[in-house]
């Protein structure tokens, strides 16, 4: 996650995702959510929320160094 830690921190922050410690710590929240539905459900929807909320990136990014090189 260095190279998006941002991404990652915001994913986190909204509980798309969940930063796990170790491998034990990955089989017990994989568990969890294959026993949950409905924590399953929650980190979907804030998922989809996030994605429908960055999208657009790639051309906001581009739009702005075309302003750079026209400087």
């Amino acid at each position: 996650m260095t190279n998006f830690r941002d991404a990652a921190a915001s994913l986190v922050a909204i509980g798309a995702a969940e930063i796990v410690a170790d491998p034990i710590a990955l089989r017990s929240a994989s568990m969890r959510l294959i026993d949950d539905e409905g924590a399953r459900s929650r980190m979907a929807a804030a998922a989809a929320r996030w994605h429908l909320e960055n999208q657009g990136a790639t051309a906001r990014t581009i739009a702005e160094i075309a302003v750079c090189l026209e400087s």
